[in-house]
């Protein structure tokens, strides 16, 4: 195991190196590294006593760390210094909304074992020190320890108090070679550093950075099962087969676009959608070859683009509104529409189709709405940045995937059509997986985002953090933190929802942006990059992790169209919810474009992190990159969308 130093500096607040107890134990684990032969009997003494230690700790601090995670509360670095916590300093209101978090944060540091709090990456690296010396002693790597163990496990038998009772159970187990009994001891501790790593807190996305112990480690320790299918080259040949297939739909269809001497014609769109920079997408695009007349009828819309007008909720958005309920599952709450049928009849009754003129409609998020404006016989594109059955029942989205699948056949008019197109690639594998229909890939531009920037706005050295969802870091105080105290420092990193100026033009001014991807796709990561923004990215090694418990993750669409089956192959095509093995999770990461798209910035812990931002010239070097990128796949969306278009203007003409 790779204790105390595998090539990142420890961050001093996720080391924990300023509590004695915790600075002891670090050294003191160096000692679980399984020896060379010639190395066994000099250091049987100094494994011995670093495995009662962790034997203890891991036991000891289990109940403290399961509430940390259970509560989605930080150990004691909620950026609040320990020493401030213990001088009542504290100023509470400014944290996160938790029940009882000051009373269980001030229970979990008011231990036997003075002043030391529940440090976290401690504990699990505690537990990975038992494992591993209870697999070497198990496998006869390590005989020499047995006198060492047996004077330990009478040691234990002295002490009255729950952890060392159990230590000593553990101890009988390992002498007497019983391997069925240490599983049944250390499964609590193996099923919480599984919690750990699979939470929806995302408490070991930083343990790369706290210098304790590597993912490597993590994923050894894990019960029997959880890392599922094996992800080899073939099951990664199958992802990248897909990506190339999904995002080379513009290749096949340039010849299929018309150049329309006269000028450019002219097409009125209506579009829906809940979320509005959805639809601004490929309108801002459309905006480049075409005469627009729009009308967009969304939420909170500020669009500034010629030719389009904003609508305030609209007539879809408000029978959406009256139908809506929530689904509330162990990932939190999220839209729910019971009944599709129902919704339907109220739609139709609404007489939607007389009241709107328009050559193309536009759909968005939820993509079902795509299904009803189809069935007007009208061309209808939709443009879709989530999970194809968000917002459906189980039986509704086996009805919607069948209509997606029949598309070609149901078109009954020479111009009446529907074209789905996703935004990213996981939602779009995710499709293909639920419907057996391959649909094309084109992603976001944000010229939308491009337009809005003043010419003459002064650069900032501050460094950009994007939203975080989750309770359990704080990255901006971590972040800052590390930085030099020096008086002259005139920057530092800062949430972007937390800026005065939350407009287009001011993210474009940052230095740098540190990316914290909740989910497989976001539009402000694609806005960020075609604003030419340096990212820095989590590593694809920690990005299921990060994607962990996601909405791009729920289990409530993983649902296949009747008669439609994936065959499988190893980790390639395999689950992306809960019931996921950490494999799987890995193989779906990969089709991201957080670990796809060139010229990001990836780090592992916040010490690389750092020394990546700290290279100016690659900043400047990177962003130039990045306009190359984003001109290029501006030219592709531009072929793709006017291929797309092209029976619809030539209708207008």
């Amino acid at each position: 195991m790779k204790v105390a130093n595998h090539g990142y500096i420890p961050h001093p607040l996720l080391s924990c190196s300023r509590t004695p107890l915790w600075n002891r134990l670090r050294a003191e684990l160096t000692a679980c590294a399984i020896p060379g032969p010639k190395g066994k009997a000099l250091l049987a003494g100094a494994a011995a006593r670093a495995f009662g230690k962790a034997l203890f700790v891991a036991r000891a601090f289990l109940p403290q760390v399961t509430l940390l995670f259970q509560q989605q509360a930080a150990f004691f670095v909620l950026c609040e210094r320990f020493e401030d916590v213990l001088a009542h300093t504290t100023d509470w209101a400014t944290l996160v909304p938790i029940p009882h978090f000051e009373h269980d944060v001030r229970r979990m540091i008011s231990t036997p074992h003075g002043e030391a709090p529940p440090c976290l990456f401690g504990w699990a690296a505690a537990l990975l020190c038992e494992l591993r010396v209870e697999k070497a002693v198990l496998s006869g790597a390590w005989p020499e320890l047995d006198a060492e163990l047996a004077e330990l496990e009478t040691l234990a038998a002295s002490h009255e108090d729950t952890a060392s009772e159990e230590g000593r159970q553990v101890l009988s187990a390992l002498l007497a070679r019983d391997e069925r009994a240490l599983q049944r001891l250390t499964a609590k501790g193996r099923w919480a550093l599984r919690g750990l790593l699979r939470g929806g807190h995302r408490a070991l996305t930083l343990l790369e950075s706290s210098g304790w112990f590597s993912l490597e480690d993590v994923l050894e320790a894990l019960p029997d099962g959880e890392m599922g299918p094996a992800l080899d080259g073939h099951a990664l040949a199958r992802a990248q087969a897909f990506l190339h297939q999904a995002t080379t739909w513009t290749m096949r269809l340039q010849r299929e676009v018309e150049d329309f001497t006269e000028g450019p014609p002219a097409v009125r769109v209506w579009a829906t959608s809940t979320h509005p920079t959805l639809l601004l997408e490929p309108l801002s695009i459309w905006a480049g070859f075409a005469t627009l007349e729009a009308t967009l009828c969304v939420r909170g819309c500020a669009a500034e683009l010629a030719g389009v007008t904003c609508v305030e909720g609209g007539l879809v958005n408000e029978i959406l509104q009256r139908h809506l309920g929530s689904l509330e599952d162990s990932l939190g709450h999220f839209p729910l529409l019971p009944s599709l049928e129902n919704f339907r009849t109220d739609f139709e009754e609404s007489d939607f189709a007389s009241k709107i003129q328009a050559d193309v409609l536009v759909c968005g998020e939820p993509a079902f709405i795509c299904l009803l404006l189809a069935e007007l016989n009208r061309t209808v594109l939709g443009y879709v940045g989530n999970p194809l059955g968000a917002y459906l029942t189980a039986d509704d989205q086996m009805q919607f995937y069948s209509f997606v699948a029949q598309v070609p056949q149901r078109t009954s008019s020479l111009y009446a059509a529907l074209q789905l197109v996703f935004m990213a690639p996981p939602i779009a594998a995710q499709g293909y997986w639920q419907t057996g229909i391959r649909l094309p890939v084109v992603r976001p531009v944000a010229l939308y985002a491009k337009s809005s920037r003043p010419k003459h706005m002064p650069n900032s050295e501050d460094v950009l953090i994007t939203k975080q969802v989750y309770t359990f870091w704080d990255f901006q105080c971590l972040l800052n933190s590390a930085l030099p105290s020096a008086s002259g420092r005139t920057w530092s990193f800062k949430y972007m929802t937390d800026l005065k100026d939350r407009s287009w033009g001011a993210w474009a001014s940052s230095r740098a942006a540190v990316v914290l991807p909740y989910d497989p796709q976001t539009l402000v990561f694609y806005e960020l990059y075609s604003l030419a923004v340096p990212l820095l990215v989590p590593s694809k090694d920690l990005l299921p992790l990060f994607f962990a418990r996601s909405y791009g993750q729920d289990g409530s669409t993983a649902v296949q169209r009747r008669g439609w089956a994936l065959q499988r192959s190893g980790a390639a095509w395999g689950r992306w919810h809960e019931e996921a093995s950490f494999n799987e999770l890995r193989w779906w990461a990969h089709l991201s474009d957080v670990a796809q798209l060139p010229h990001l910035l990836a780090w592992s812990s916040l010490a690389e992190l750092m020394g990546l931002l700290n290279d100016a010239m690659r900043l400047v070097a990177t962003s130039a990159a990045m306009i190359e990128v984003t001109n290029q796949n501006w030219r592709r969306s531009t072929l793709f969308w006017q291929a797309v278009l092209t029976p619809s203007l030539r209708n207008t003409m």
